[in-house]
């Protein structure tokens, strides 16, 4: 026969494997002796201490399998060759087995040619069929590739093969086959081809390329492990690294970097099943009801195969899913379920994998059905082998109810542990292995091939999940008219049975009939609703591979998406991921009506990924969605980005969800609430407050973040409002579940009264009830109201009356709410330093302080603090001082010392700095978008503590990124803005140039970054990644080889203290538009001036030829614009933004984005500006308009938000009578009674 496969052309390594071959077929060399002796004469003595012990530990060893079992290390981690055990007599003897076990060499390379064997299966004669790589990892220039598929046979029945036959050689590494339609699909990347011997002799002599566009990048992944599924599609997996674009008659399939395909060779159509970002997976086996398991290889995964397997377009992968195993080890190669006889009753349905480096053997896990999936218990290994030579491979139960083992044999394993170019590869040993049981006999062999159809449908109803296989394997290859005859006739014979028997016999009928690709409406309908759950699931499972078949196919899977068992509901989540449309949507949702649990719930977030682009227009249209089903709305409002949610028709479910989900603008939240209001027909206080009580109610989990926001739309609210809801206020603050619903209940109260008289009385009925009310003062929007507040607070400063824990919080709690009493700082500093220096609460009292503006700090008690606080650190062991209160004390000790002289401050720091880490403070300039530290240092090579504590009201990040990468990552999470899980992922993009990053802090949050400098010297940038902050928000951290001489050299100033403005509320556009009329009389030239060169505005804005030219020249507004309009642009700049001061994304062809202003575009170019802040330093960039593959605007506007937070409503008014006027103080907005100007306001 001419050569089946030639050489593949590309890059070759020249690899000497012949001296190597040698070495391993003859006896070791004496070298290698010696080597053994040495290592045997250096180990002795120890061995001779460790003898008893080792006894003693040889069942520990057996139970516990999670450690490696060989007595070497692999050559590559410093081993040795040890190659007696090329001798299977030797090598048997390294094989370990639970009692009641055995294990019998079945065929070596001693008697056939069995070099390097990687996969095996077994035919309907009872034959082994083995795919042998002697070629692997690929071949060498000048010798033809060498690699067969071998058939051996046991002719006698004694347990060993006798006979084998080379059905084709010349094969290029053959790392998946199996047998089919008469013939062979054998990998042959990029190609999957199909053999077949036309003449009977034995030897392939057909050949066909059934796919090609395989990937081809590492042969260690190439496409591998094929199985038959139970309905006639052949499982084909491949490994990362690969690219393949696979031609078929139905267009090209696409995969990357690994997946899972299916393919149907009577229909040539080839999918992807399972497109997951595996390593390499290398093992697939179905139960007996079709449900699938999959192992990955390298990474040593092992996943309930369900889950995942819905329909995700390319180039999309599925999210990570948990393991099903309990237990890991890596790396994997095959994995079978036990289903034989011949085995113990205990041992049926448990999951048996191989493991090839470390532990070298099979390990054995029960499987056990959890919900809607399944996990495992790990149990004693089946075999485990003290060889380092001993490699299981493939697994599977043969004819006979054994199990048998392929076993590649070999000192080295992977080509990533060990060169290509390693000539001491085995080319030449393989082995296949046979496990029994030795109390209970071996089964009779029963053969598929030349067994009439009958005798085959027979076999169908056999316990071993092995024999069924065959017998299907082989009537798919029959002639179709007779076997859906006789099928037919079968099923029919089974009517009146409805045991559970009786419904797998149907099953596998059904099975075939798909194999076959013959839909029975009838059978699978019955199968549906059959009173066997698992065969409810199985018929899911192939409504849904024919679908197409089936019209109605949705409406069938609606009933399953509200099946009883939830693997039926789980079955029916991912078939509707292969339905097109929106309906499927709605039928997946129904099984939320239902009790869900981790893979329902993953695989229906998967699914609704894949079908967003079906159910996103129709919502977004306002076309009718999931009617009678409220619960699956709220599940998709709960799951789109807020941007999308705002975009919806109005609804009480998007009002709703408006009004509990997190990071919704506020400007939504009131919108919500105005629209429930029309919409029920009450008002917005009263939906306010059931909003504040809903939240309150639900799960745990960001809820605060959003009773905050709705606590400032309630607080913010006048007196008088909120004194008509004065019981619901009292009841909210007393009987709420959670601690902030309970402080906003407060906090109204205050505002309502305008004194803490009635407040404080009802809070002090309980210690819970004052400490409410305390953590609840920094919400208090009334910087006077706060400040009255002193005289109940300071008295609580003092020891806790009693020694209870609630006296104890209730003092702790004090502590912190006296730093937000205003006026009085100085005080409250003094007051805990006392604390802190007697150790007394010193913890709390060091937090409490470092709340407290610097510039509010007692200088006079400076220099006795940081000696209290350093002589507290010394007296901590030094492997404890990395405790958080030790930490909190040596950071205040170092702030404190910009406070004393020099003389007294440089020694304290160079103690601190030897005590502990040392801790830099950056806070944001409150309103500035800047740091209050451009510039630090730090040591190389040591751990330093950055706090980023955020004093402003916007919020902010701290990333530090490697040198000259600033810019990269700030477009890269500006990037991130057109996402929905920016926020959820704190704008940090991924990316390795991220030395360090702190979440997205909110207002009054802080975060500590401990980190290992770099040893690299150099500027290392740091930057506020949230959209458009970086352009301003930067700083640089400098690393330096020696930091005192550095400092010295260039002293870096202290942050030059700012005041910073009191929170007064978050504005929205109607709290403020009906009295804008207020504008035309009284308003304050001099103030709102001010306003807008304080707020930097000038920044980006000109006015009166002073300013920035980033936005809108505010001199030469358009007169049309109203003031309106103005407010509106200032509460909600990203709801309107004309292109001229939008940032874009573009896109080029060679898949570089770009994100920044366009400055000018012309029929061959964009300039595009990524600063225009600074335009000085970042000069624009020139796009030719040929490479651009896509333009996008970006949605959020460069002017912040909440600029108007720390402004009252006149502060306000006269801002905006200043823009109004276009700067002009002789505008009429100005004029006296009389017409005059008044610039004296």
């Amino acid at each position: 026969m001419k050569s089946l496969a030639k050489p593949v052309a590309g890059l070759v390594t020249l690899v000497v494997v012949l001296s190597a071959a040698l070495a391993l077929t003859a006896p070791p060399t004496a070298e290698a002796v010696a080597q053994v002796r040495a290592a045997k004469q250096k180990n002795a003595d120890k061995g001779r201490k460790k003898k008893g012990k080792r006894k003693g530990k040889k069942a520990k060893r057996r139970k516990k399998s999670t450690v490696n079992n060989v007595k070497g290390k692999e050559p590559n981690r410093g081993g040795t060759l040890d190659l007696k055990s090329v001798d299977p007599q030797v090598a048997i003897k390294h094989l370990n087995l639970p009692k009641g076990f055995r294990i019998e060499l079945f065929a070596s390379e001693k008697d056939f040619p069995l070099h390097n064997p990687v996969s095996m299966t077994w035919d309907g004669r009872g034959r082994l069929w083995v795919s042998t790589m002697p070629t692997y990892p690929q071949y060498v220039p000048g010798v033809p590739p060498s690699d067969k598929l071998i058939v051996l046979e046991d002719t006698d029945g004694d347990g060993k093969a006798d006979k084998h036959s080379v059905f084709a050689d010349r094969l290029h590494l053959a790392t998946g086959f199996e047998l089919g339609d008469g013939g062979v699909y054998v990998a042959q990347q990029p190609n999957l081809v199909f053999l077949k011997d036309t003449d009977g002799d034995g030897r392939a002599d057909f050949k066909r390329v059934i796919l090609h566009g395989f990937g081809t990048e590492d042969s260690h992944h190439a496409i591998s492990a094929f199985t038959w599924g139970p309905g006639g599609g052949l499982y084909i997996h491949e490994g990362t690294f690969h690219h393949s674009q696979v031609e078929t008659p139905y267009g090209p399939v696409r995969l990357q970097y690994a997946g899972i395909f299916r393919y149907e060779p009577k229909t040539f159509l080839l999918e992807v099943f399972v497109s997951y970002p595996f390593a390499n997976p290398w093992g697939h086996v179905f139960d007996r009801w079709g449900q699938n398991f999959v192992a990955d290889a390298s990474g040593g995964s092992n996943y309930f195969g369900t889950a995942f397997s819905g329909r995700i377009d390319y180039p999309h992968k599925h999210a990570r899913m948990k393991e099903f195993t309990s237990t890991k080890v890596r790396p994997t190669c095959g994995c079978e379920l036990v289903s034989s006889r011949h085995f113990p009753d205990e041992f049926q349905g448990d999951f048996l994998l191989n493991n090839c480096i470390g532990f070298q053997g099979v390990k054995h896990h029960r499987v056990i059905p959890e919900g809607s999936g399944f996990t495992t218990k790990e149990l004693e290994p089946l075999v485990f082998s003290t060889d380092i030579n001993f490699r299981p491979v493939d697994i599977q139960f043969g004819p006979d109810g054994a199990l048998y083992l392929c076993d590649w044999f070999n000192p080295l394993i992977g080509h990533m542990q060990y060169s290509l170019r390693d000539e001491r590869r085995d080319h030449f040993h393989g082995r296949i292995w046979r496990i029994r049981h030795t109390g209970k006999p071996l089964l009779k062999p029963v053969r598929a091939a030349g067994r009439s159809i009958a005798t085959l449908l027979n076999q169908l109803t056999s316990y071993e999940d092995r024999t069924r296989y065959r017998a299907r394997r082989e009537l798919w290859q029959r002639d179709p008219e007779e076997v859906l005859s006789a099928v037919d006739a079968w099923v029919e014979s089974l009517e009146g049975s409805d045991d559970e028997q009786a419904e797998h016999h149907r099953l596998e009928a059904l099975w075939v009939t798909q194999g076959l690709h013959a839909p029975r409406p009838a059978l699978l309908k019955r199968l549906l609703r059959s009173g066997n759950p698992h065969a409810r699931a199985a018929a899911t499972r192939v409504l849904c591979f024919q679908r197409r078949d089936f019209p109605a196919a949705l409406e069938l899977i609606r009933v399953q998406a509200n099946d009883e068992f939830p693997r039926v509901r789980l079955e029916a989540v991912r078939a509707c991921s292969w339905f097109p449309e929106p309906l499927a949507a709605e039928v997946a949702l129904e099984v939320i009506k239902h009790d869900r649990d981790y893979y329902i719930d993953y695989t229906l977030k998967e699914t609704m990924r894949q079908l967003e682009q079906y159910w996103k227009p129709a919502m977004t249209s306002g076309r009718p969605f999931a009617i009678g089903n409220p619960a699956g709305v709220r599940y998709l409002l709960a799951n789109i980005s807020p941007s999308e949610l705002a975009r919806l028709k109005p609804s009480r479910m998007v009002f709703e969800a408006m009004l509990s989900r997190t990071q919704v603008p506020m400007a939504d939240r009131r919108r919500a609430l105005v629209g429930m209001a029309k919409l029920k027909k009450t008002d917005m206080m009263t939906e306010l407050l059931a909003a504040i009580e809903a939240v309150d109610r639900g799960q745990p989990g960001e809820t605060d973040t959003v009773l905050f926001d709705l606590g400032h739309v309630l607080t913010g609210h006048a007196a008088a409002e909120l004194g008509r809801v004065r019981k619901r206020l009292e009841i909210l603050a007393t009987g709420s579940q959670r601690p902030v619903s309970r402080q906003i209940g407060y906090v109204s109260l205050l505002t309502a009264d305008g004194n803490s008289d009635a407040a404080w009385r009802l809070a002090a009925r309980s210690s819970a009830g004052r400490k409410d009310l305390l953590d609840g003062l920094v919400l208090l929007p009334d910087p006077k109201l706060r400040a009255s507040l002193h005289r109940r607070v300071s008295p609580l400063l003092e020891k806790p009356v009693g020694r209870s824990k609630a006296a104890r919080n209730l003092r702790l709690a004090a502590f912190s709410a006296a730093t937000v009493l205003p006026g009085h700082e100085t005080d409250v500093f003094r007051t805990l330093a006392a604390f802190a220096r007697s150790g007394d609460e010193r913890h709390a009292a060091v937090q409490a302080i470092s709340k407290i503006p610097k510039y509010r700090w007692d200088k006079a008690q400076a220099a006795p603090l940081i000696t209290s606080l350093i002589a507290f650190a010394a007296s901590i062991p030094p492997k404890q001082r990395t405790r958080a209160d030790v930490r909190d004390a040596l950071g205040l000790a170092g702030e404190l010392t910009t406070l004393v002289p020099e003389k007294i401050g440089g020694p304290a720091r160079d103690e601190i700095n030897r005590l502990g880490v040392r801790r830099i403070m950056i806070r944001p300039v409150p309103h500035r978008m800047k740091y209050d530290r451009n510039v630090i240092a730090v040591q190389a090579g040591k751990p330093v503590e950055i706090v980023f504590d955020n004093a402003d009201i916007m919020p902010h990040n701290l990333i530090i990124t490697r040198p000259g990468q600033m810019i990269a990552v700030a477009r890269a999470a500006e990037r991130m803005a057109t996402r929905p899980d920016a926020f959820v992922k704190h704008f940090v993009p991924q990316s390795d140039q991220i030395v360090a990053a702190t979440r997205l802090l909110q207002a009054r949050q802080s975060q500590r970054l401990v980190i290992e400098v770099p040893t690299q010297t150099g500027e290392y940038p740091y930057v506020c990644t949230f959209p458009n902050h970086w352009r301003t928000m930067n700083g640089v951290m400098h690393v330096v080889d020696n930091l005192k001489e550095f400092l010295a050299n260039n002293p870096i100033a202290e942050p030059i203290p700012i005041e910073s403005r009191p929170f007064v509320r978050n504005w929205s556009l109607g709290d403020l538009a009906g009295d804008l009329d207020s504008l035309d009389r009284g308003r304050s030239y001099v103030r709102g001036k001010s306003l807008f060169e304080a707020g930097a505005c000038t920044r980006c804005h000109r006015m009166n030829e002073v300013g920035g030219n980033v936005g809108p020249d505010l001199g030469k507004l358009e007169a049309k614009v109203t003031r309106q309009q103005i407010l509106q642009s200032i509460i909600e700049p990203s709801k309107e933004i004309k292109d001229k001061f939008r940032s874009f994304l573009v896109v080029t062809d060679d898949g570089r984005q770009h994100t920044g202003m366009i400055l000018e575009r012309t029929p061959k170019i964009v300039r595009l500006v990524s600063n225009p802040l600074g335009k000085a330093q970042h000069k624009p960039m020139e796009i030719p308009v040929e490479s651009i593959e896509l333009t996008k605007p970006l949605t959020v506007s460069l002017m912040p938000e909440k600029l108007l937070s720390t402004l009252s409503r006149e502060e306000i008014f006269d801002l905006l009578a200043y823009i109004e006027a276009r700067g002009r103080a002789d505008h009429r907005l100005y004029r006296t009674a009389d017409g005059k100007p008044d610039r004296s306001r």
